[in-house]
């Protein structure tokens, strides 16, 4: 599957939310797509790499070429206070300095334990927050798990939906 756009550009800090499926092989994919900024931040829901990943502070760091990989965690992707703070104390501590690009995976996964309207409410809010720091954010969605109506009530958050098309082997406009 071909990169999201920006996915290339190492001149940038990343925020990877992994809530579904396994944060290395996101952060592997990322790297794949051009390799990855000297400062990678991973938040994971139920995974405990750590009593400090856990913790209100940084989680531990691991290095992956010239990369800082820093881990935190949520206990599961239904904590959407958790993650909503944690990705601001991201956004907070990266105020200064290269742009901050996010990649959100996934808001199925939150659909999946969380209701509809506090899912969208959440993003809303934190769509302003993203916005307010001048960063740039993705979101994963996986269609086919939820019906047209919550697909059609999120896709009204963004400013640009794309498919990936499997015959074309490109990003489409939605």
């Amino acid at each position: 599957m071909p990169c999201p756009p920006g996915e290339e550009d190492t001149e940038r800090r990343l925020l990877v939310v992994s809530l579904s499926g396994d944060a290395e092989a996101r952060v592997a994919a990322i790297e794949a797509c051009g390799g990855l900024p000297e400062e990678v931040a991973v938040l994971t829901a139920g995974e405990t790499r750590s009593a400090a990943a856990a913790s209100t502070a940084p989680g531990p760091t691991t290095a992956r070429g010239g990369t800082e990989l820093s881990w935190a965690t949520v206990s599961s992707a239904a904590d959407l206070s958790g993650i909503g703070v944690k990705i601001d104390r991201c956004l907070s501590s990266w105020s200064d300095g290269p742009p901050v690009q996010i990649c959100f995976d996934s808001v199925s996964a939150l659909l999946e334990t969380t209701d509809l309207p506090t899912v969208f409410r959440f993003l809303h809010v934190l769509m302003r927050r993203i916005d307010a720091a001048d960063a740039v954010a993705h979101y994963h969605l996986d269609p086919s798990v939820h019906g047209q109506r919550t697909v059609s009530t999120i896709e009204t958050l963004f400013e640009a939906v794309r498919e990936y098309d499997e015959t074309t082997d490109r990003w489409v406009d939605a």
